[in-house]
Protein backbone atom coordinates (compact mmCIF):
# COMPACT_ATOMS: atom_id res chain seq x y z
CA UNK A 1 0.00 0.00 0.00
CA UNK A 2 1.56 3.54 -1.14
CA UNK A 3 2.57 5.54 1.65
CA UNK A 4 1.43 9.12 0.92
CA UNK A 5 3.45 12.17 2.77
CA UNK A 6 2.43 15.67 2.35
CA UNK A 7 5.41 17.93 3.33
CA UNK A 8 4.79 21.64 3.79
CA UNK A 9 7.22 23.87 3.73
CA UNK A 10 7.60 26.62 6.61
CA UNK A 11 9.67 29.54 4.48
CA UNK A 12 11.74 30.89 6.79
CA UNK A 13 14.90 33.02 6.11
CA UNK A 14 17.82 30.59 7.52
CA UNK A 15 21.64 30.99 6.67
CA UNK A 16 22.31 27.57 5.12
CA UNK A 17 25.67 27.87 6.26
CA UNK A 18 25.77 28.62 9.76
CA UNK A 19 27.94 31.61 11.48
CA UNK A 20 30.79 29.30 13.50
CA UNK A 21 33.77 30.69 13.26
CA UNK A 22 37.09 28.69 12.35
CA UNK A 23 40.68 29.38 12.79
CA UNK A 24 42.33 30.31 10.34
CA UNK A 25 44.48 27.39 10.37
CA UNK A 26 41.98 25.77 9.77
CA UNK A 27 40.89 26.64 6.05
CA UNK A 28 44.78 27.48 4.56
CA UNK A 29 48.07 26.90 4.84
CA UNK A 30 50.98 28.53 4.08
CA UNK A 31 52.88 28.73 0.49
CA UNK A 32 55.77 26.08 0.70
CA UNK A 33 54.88 24.36 3.83
CA UNK A 34 53.63 20.97 2.67
CA UNK A 35 53.86 17.51 3.26
CA UNK A 36 55.69 14.84 0.61
CA UNK A 37 54.67 11.65 -0.67
CA UNK A 38 56.73 8.25 -0.06
CA UNK A 39 56.53 5.37 -1.72
CA UNK A 40 58.83 2.23 -1.62
CA UNK A 41 59.00 -1.89 -2.52
CA UNK A 42 59.63 -4.27 0.18
CA UNK A 43 58.95 -7.63 1.43
CA UNK A 44 56.84 -9.06 4.29
CA UNK A 45 57.47 -12.40 5.68
CA UNK A 46 55.80 -14.72 8.05
CA UNK A 47 52.73 -14.88 6.11
CA UNK A 48 51.79 -18.54 7.56
CA UNK A 49 51.59 -19.71 3.81
CA UNK A 50 49.24 -16.64 2.65
CA UNK A 51 52.04 -15.26 0.41
CA UNK A 52 52.52 -14.54 -3.11
CA UNK A 53 53.44 -16.82 -5.91
CA UNK A 54 55.15 -14.12 -8.37
CA UNK A 55 58.52 -14.53 -9.37
CA UNK A 56 59.50 -11.31 -8.59
CA UNK A 57 59.09 -12.50 -4.46
CA UNK A 58 62.24 -15.20 -5.09
CA UNK A 59 64.21 -12.14 -7.28
CA UNK A 60 63.71 -9.79 -4.28
CA UNK A 61 64.91 -12.68 -1.40
CA UNK A 62 67.78 -13.89 -3.63
CA UNK A 63 68.88 -9.96 -3.69
CA UNK A 64 68.16 -9.99 0.18
CA UNK A 65 70.42 -13.37 0.58
CA UNK A 66 72.61 -12.05 -1.56
CA UNK A 67 73.36 -8.70 0.41
CA UNK A 68 73.87 -11.07 3.69
CA UNK A 69 76.74 -12.66 2.24
CA UNK A 70 74.95 -15.98 1.07
CA UNK A 71 74.50 -17.42 -2.75
CA UNK A 72 71.42 -18.84 -3.61
CA UNK A 73 69.44 -20.20 -6.80
CA UNK A 74 66.13 -18.79 -7.23
CA UNK A 75 64.99 -22.50 -7.86
CA UNK A 76 66.09 -22.82 -4.16
CA UNK A 77 63.96 -20.17 -2.47
CA UNK A 78 60.13 -21.10 -1.56
CA UNK A 79 58.39 -17.67 -1.26
CA UNK A 80 54.58 -19.39 0.74
CA UNK A 81 55.03 -17.13 3.44
CA UNK A 82 56.22 -14.09 1.79
CA UNK A 83 54.89 -11.02 -0.12
CA UNK A 84 56.45 -8.48 -2.52
CA UNK A 85 54.89 -5.22 -1.17
CA UNK A 86 54.37 -1.12 -1.99
CA UNK A 87 55.25 0.63 1.10
CA UNK A 88 53.76 4.07 0.97
CA UNK A 89 53.74 7.47 3.26
CA UNK A 90 53.60 11.08 3.72
CA UNK A 91 56.27 12.73 5.56
CA UNK A 92 54.18 16.15 7.02
CA UNK A 93 56.52 18.98 6.88
CA UNK A 94 59.23 20.08 9.55
CA UNK A 95 59.42 15.82 10.83
CA UNK A 96 63.40 15.94 12.23
CA UNK A 97 65.36 12.96 11.42
CA UNK A 98 64.76 10.54 14.10
CA UNK A 99 61.19 11.24 14.49
CA UNK A 100 58.38 8.47 13.67
CA UNK A 101 55.57 8.35 10.72
CA UNK A 102 52.93 5.78 9.84
CA UNK A 103 53.06 4.22 6.76
CA UNK A 104 50.59 1.81 5.08
CA UNK A 105 51.91 -1.78 3.27
CA UNK A 106 50.29 -2.95 0.44
CA UNK A 107 50.17 -6.40 -1.40
CA UNK A 108 51.63 -5.96 -5.18
CA UNK A 109 50.97 -9.50 -6.49
CA UNK A 110 48.39 -12.60 -5.35
CA UNK A 111 49.04 -12.51 -1.68
CA UNK A 112 45.62 -13.02 0.27
CA UNK A 113 46.47 -11.89 3.55
CA UNK A 114 49.18 -9.63 5.08
CA UNK A 115 47.71 -10.37 8.62
CA UNK A 116 50.70 -11.53 11.13
CA UNK A 117 52.98 -10.39 8.48
CA UNK A 118 55.99 -8.34 9.36
CA UNK A 119 57.55 -5.86 7.24
CA UNK A 120 61.64 -5.74 6.75
CA UNK A 121 63.31 -2.73 6.51
CA UNK A 122 62.24 -0.93 3.33
CA UNK A 123 63.90 3.08 2.17
CA UNK A 124 60.94 5.49 1.52
CA UNK A 125 61.64 7.50 -1.70
CA UNK A 126 60.77 10.71 -2.26
CA UNK A 127 60.10 12.56 -6.07
CA UNK A 128 63.29 13.25 -6.21
CA UNK A 129 64.50 10.19 -6.15
CA UNK A 130 66.15 10.77 -2.44
CA UNK A 131 65.61 8.27 0.79
CA UNK A 132 63.58 9.85 3.22
CA UNK A 133 62.13 7.52 5.67
CA UNK A 134 63.52 3.94 6.88
CA UNK A 135 60.28 1.84 8.04
CA UNK A 136 59.99 -1.36 9.12
CA UNK A 137 57.82 -3.58 11.59
CA UNK A 138 54.73 -5.94 12.24
CA UNK A 139 51.69 -5.07 10.72
CA UNK A 140 49.65 -4.03 13.82
CA UNK A 141 46.58 -3.42 11.88
CA UNK A 142 45.34 -4.98 8.66
CA UNK A 143 42.35 -2.56 6.25
CA UNK A 144 39.42 -5.28 6.43
CA UNK A 145 36.52 -3.38 4.59
CA UNK A 146 35.33 -5.97 2.52
CA UNK A 147 37.40 -8.97 3.68
CA UNK A 148 40.11 -6.84 1.74
CA UNK A 149 43.16 -8.23 4.30
CA UNK A 150 45.84 -6.67 1.57
CA UNK A 151 46.74 -3.50 2.76
CA UNK A 152 48.18 -3.41 6.40
CA UNK A 153 49.11 -0.34 8.62
CA UNK A 154 52.56 -0.25 10.71
CA UNK A 155 51.68 2.47 13.16
CA UNK A 156 54.90 4.82 13.97
CA UNK A 157 56.68 2.27 11.61
CA UNK A 158 58.78 4.56 9.73
CA UNK A 159 62.01 6.50 10.83
CA UNK A 160 62.57 9.84 9.30
CA UNK A 161 66.02 9.62 7.79
CA UNK A 162 66.67 12.70 5.94
CA UNK A 163 64.37 16.07 6.94
CA UNK A 164 63.22 17.93 3.81
CA UNK A 165 64.61 21.65 4.09
CA UNK A 166 61.63 24.02 4.67
CA UNK A 167 62.81 27.77 4.86
CA UNK A 168 60.31 30.10 6.24
CA UNK A 169 62.31 32.92 4.37
CA UNK A 170 59.49 34.94 2.81
CA UNK A 171 61.01 38.13 2.35
CA UNK A 172 58.93 40.22 4.65
CA UNK A 173 55.62 38.68 2.76
CA UNK A 174 53.40 35.51 3.22
CA UNK A 175 50.96 33.66 1.03
CA UNK A 176 48.08 31.99 2.41
CA UNK A 177 46.42 29.62 0.11
CA UNK A 178 43.03 28.63 0.98
CA UNK A 179 42.27 25.12 1.33
CA UNK A 180 38.90 25.04 -0.89
CA UNK A 181 39.33 28.35 -2.61
CA UNK A 182 36.54 30.81 -2.71
CA UNK A 183 36.13 33.88 -3.40
CA UNK A 184 33.81 34.91 -0.65
CA UNK A 185 36.15 33.34 1.84
CA UNK A 186 39.08 34.84 0.42
CA UNK A 187 37.29 38.29 1.43
CA UNK A 188 36.80 37.49 5.10
CA UNK A 189 39.97 36.59 5.21
CA UNK A 190 41.35 39.93 4.08
CA UNK A 191 39.40 41.40 5.79
CA UNK A 192 39.39 39.80 9.05
CA UNK A 193 43.55 40.52 9.22
CA UNK A 194 43.02 44.43 7.56
CA UNK A 195 40.82 44.55 11.25
CA UNK A 196 44.24 43.96 13.05
CA UNK A 197 46.18 45.57 11.83
CA UNK A 198 44.39 48.83 11.05
CA UNK A 199 46.08 48.99 7.85
CA UNK A 200 46.14 47.50 3.87
CA UNK A 201 48.27 44.18 4.76
CA UNK A 202 46.88 41.56 2.92
CA UNK A 203 44.83 41.31 -0.51
CA UNK A 204 43.29 38.40 -2.28
CA UNK A 205 45.14 37.98 -4.87
CA UNK A 206 42.95 35.71 -6.52
CA UNK A 207 39.83 33.03 -5.04
CA UNK A 208 42.62 30.70 -3.11
CA UNK A 209 45.74 33.44 -2.40
CA UNK A 210 45.95 35.70 0.17
CA UNK A 211 49.06 38.08 0.42
CA UNK A 212 49.76 39.23 3.86
CA UNK A 213 52.93 41.79 4.32
CA UNK A 214 54.51 41.47 7.40
CA UNK A 215 54.11 44.38 9.44
CA UNK A 216 57.58 46.17 11.56
CA UNK A 217 56.22 44.92 14.75
CA UNK A 218 57.66 41.17 13.49
CA UNK A 219 60.36 42.23 11.10
CA UNK A 220 62.67 39.68 12.87
CA UNK A 221 60.16 36.95 13.70
CA UNK A 222 57.72 35.63 11.01
CA UNK A 223 57.40 32.26 13.22
CA UNK A 224 55.31 34.68 15.77
CA UNK A 225 53.91 36.44 12.97
CA UNK A 226 52.31 33.60 10.98
CA UNK A 227 51.38 31.84 14.32
CA UNK A 228 49.18 35.16 14.85
CA UNK A 229 47.48 34.73 11.36
CA UNK A 230 46.66 31.14 12.04
CA UNK A 231 44.73 32.39 14.81
CA UNK A 232 42.43 34.66 13.59
CA UNK A 233 38.89 33.60 13.01
CA UNK A 234 36.53 33.74 10.06
CA UNK A 235 33.55 32.38 8.98
CA UNK A 236 34.11 30.48 5.74
CA UNK A 237 31.43 30.75 3.02
CA UNK A 238 30.79 26.94 2.74
CA UNK A 239 29.13 25.12 -0.18
CA UNK A 240 25.95 22.98 1.18
CA UNK A 241 27.13 19.04 1.05
CA UNK A 242 25.72 15.89 1.43
CA UNK A 243 27.66 12.69 1.41
CA UNK A 244 26.40 9.43 1.17
CA UNK A 245 27.83 6.06 1.76
CA UNK A 246 26.15 3.68 -0.36
CA UNK A 247 28.44 0.96 0.99
CA UNK A 248 26.98 1.28 4.83
CA UNK A 249 24.18 3.50 4.19
CA UNK A 250 25.69 6.34 6.54
CA UNK A 251 24.41 9.81 5.59
CA UNK A 252 25.95 13.03 6.65
CA UNK A 253 24.68 16.19 5.74
CA UNK A 254 24.20 19.93 7.35
CA UNK A 255 21.69 21.20 9.39
CA UNK A 256 19.98 23.76 7.19
CA UNK A 257 19.86 22.43 3.87
CA UNK A 258 17.18 23.53 2.25
CA UNK A 259 14.58 22.09 -0.18
CA UNK A 260 11.93 22.95 -2.90
CA UNK A 261 8.67 22.33 -3.31
CA UNK A 262 8.47 19.32 -5.72
CA UNK A 263 7.05 15.69 -5.73
CA UNK A 264 8.15 12.48 -6.40
CA UNK A 265 7.32 8.47 -6.28
CA UNK A 266 9.75 5.80 -5.21
CA UNK A 267 8.17 2.41 -4.39
CA UNK A 268 5.54 2.70 -2.04
CA UNK A 269 6.18 5.97 -0.97
CA UNK A 270 4.77 9.09 -2.76
CA UNK A 271 6.02 12.10 -1.78
CA UNK A 272 4.51 15.83 -2.01
CA UNK A 273 6.71 18.60 -0.80
CA UNK A 274 4.85 21.74 -1.13
CA UNK A 275 4.58 25.54 0.50
CA UNK A 276 0.87 25.86 0.90
CA UNK A 277 -0.49 25.14 3.61
CA UNK A 278 -4.12 23.93 2.92
CA UNK A 279 -3.81 20.35 2.49
CA UNK A 280 -6.87 19.62 1.49
CA UNK A 281 -7.14 21.61 -0.95
CA UNK A 282 -3.82 20.86 -2.97
CA UNK A 283 -4.13 17.40 -2.44
CA UNK A 284 -7.69 16.46 -3.13
CA UNK A 285 -7.34 12.80 -3.34
CA UNK A 286 -6.87 12.78 0.67
CA UNK A 287 -9.80 11.79 2.25
CA UNK A 288 -8.33 11.15 5.65
CA UNK A 289 -6.04 8.18 4.22
CA UNK A 290 -4.60 6.27 7.07
CA UNK A 291 -1.40 5.85 5.19
CA UNK A 292 -0.83 9.72 3.77
CA UNK A 293 1.86 11.54 6.24
CA UNK A 294 1.57 14.87 7.03
CA UNK A 295 5.09 16.80 8.03
CA UNK A 296 4.61 20.48 9.34
CA UNK A 297 8.01 22.58 8.98
CA UNK A 298 9.73 19.94 6.68
CA UNK A 299 11.93 22.40 5.04
CA UNK A 300 15.44 20.96 5.31
CA UNK A 301 16.62 17.98 4.26
CA UNK A 302 17.32 16.81 7.57
CA UNK A 303 13.65 16.97 8.42
CA UNK A 304 12.64 15.01 5.55
CA UNK A 305 15.74 12.34 6.55
CA UNK A 306 14.50 12.72 9.74
CA UNK A 307 11.05 11.58 8.41
CA UNK A 308 11.66 8.89 6.39
CA UNK A 309 13.54 7.24 8.83
CA UNK A 310 10.57 7.85 11.15
CA UNK A 311 7.92 5.85 8.42
CA UNK A 312 10.33 2.99 8.14
CA UNK A 313 12.06 4.05 5.25
CA UNK A 314 15.56 2.02 4.55
CA UNK A 315 19.11 3.75 3.83
CA UNK A 316 19.11 2.76 0.03
CA UNK A 317 15.50 4.58 -0.40
CA UNK A 318 16.41 7.75 1.33
CA UNK A 319 19.49 7.31 -0.77
CA UNK A 320 17.92 7.19 -3.91
CA UNK A 321 15.05 9.50 -3.06
CA UNK A 322 17.71 12.27 -2.02
CA UNK A 323 19.86 11.48 -5.35
CA UNK A 324 16.61 11.83 -7.11
CA UNK A 325 15.55 15.46 -5.69
CA UNK A 326 19.30 16.50 -6.21
CA UNK A 327 18.00 15.57 -10.26
CA UNK A 328 15.05 17.50 -9.90
CA UNK A 329 16.82 20.51 -8.65
CA UNK A 330 14.73 20.75 -5.27
CA UNK A 331 18.18 20.44 -3.52
CA UNK A 332 20.37 23.05 -3.93
CA UNK A 333 23.63 21.14 -2.51
CA UNK A 334 26.05 18.59 -3.53
CA UNK A 335 26.17 15.06 -3.57
CA UNK A 336 29.08 13.05 -2.51
CA UNK A 337 29.07 9.07 -2.96
CA UNK A 338 31.86 7.52 -1.17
Amino acid sequence: MKKIIIILLILLSVNIYGNQKVRLKEVSRVKGVRSNQLMGMGIVVGLSGNGDKSPLTPQLLKNLYSYFGTDIALSQIESKNVATVMVTAELPPFKKPGDTIDVMVSSVNDAKNLEGGVLLQTLLYGADGNVYVASQGSLTKVINETNNKVNGFIQNGGIVEKEVPLKLDYDDKVHLILNTPDFTTASRVVDEINKIFNFETAFALDASTILVNKTYVFSGDIVSFISLLENIEIIPDRKSQIVINERTGTIILGENIKIAPVAITHKDISISIAAELDVLKNNPNNKGDANSFYYDGGNTVKNIVKMLNAIGAGPNDIISILNALKYAGAIDAEIKTM
